[in-house]
């Protein structure tokens, strides 16, 4: 596990987590709209697509996804292990909309906050790769 993140001035401001360049490199919109604490970010040819990230702060931080799983709530969805640049990850939903083009991925940055990044896309792309890399680029953010 990497160094813990203060991600406190991002979860109130959760456009900020992603720079100018670090937009322009994933070739989505420079402009996140903010919409109920997250950020949304549109790409694609005709900017159809969409990107967010949010914060979620709990007691249990990404533990508490796991004991959700354990409870039986992505039964009908999916739930699988992995790690961002360093630290703890899952993708996981309740409904499995990978094949509509839909991935959603959450981070364990700290003990108590997880990164929670979405990407809906085109059905068939590595919407799955997409939300890690962009997950990676806001661990660099955070981290700078």
């Amino acid at each position: 596990m990497h160094t813990p993140l203060d991600a406190t001035a991002f979860i109130a401001d959760p456009c900020s987590s992603l720079t100018s360049a670090q937009t322009a490199e994933l070739t989505i919109s420079n402009e996140g709209r903010h919409t109920n604490n997250a950020c949304s970010w549109k790409f694609g040819p005709n900017l159809e697509w969409v990107v967010q990230a949010f914060y979620t702060v709990n007691d249990k931080g990404l533990q508490n996804t796991y004991d959700q799983n354990a409870a039986g709530w992505f039964k009908n969805g999916y739930f699988e292990p992995t790690s961002v640049s360093g630290y703890p990850a899952v993708y996981s939903n309740v409904t499995d909309a990978r094949p509509d083009g839909t991935c959603d991925l959450v981070v364990g940055i700290d003990d108590r906050t997880v990164l929670d990044v979405s990407v809906t896309g085109k059905p068939g792309e590595d919407n799955c790769g997409a939300a890690s890399t962009v997950a990676g680029k806001i661990i660099e953010t955070i981290g700078s």
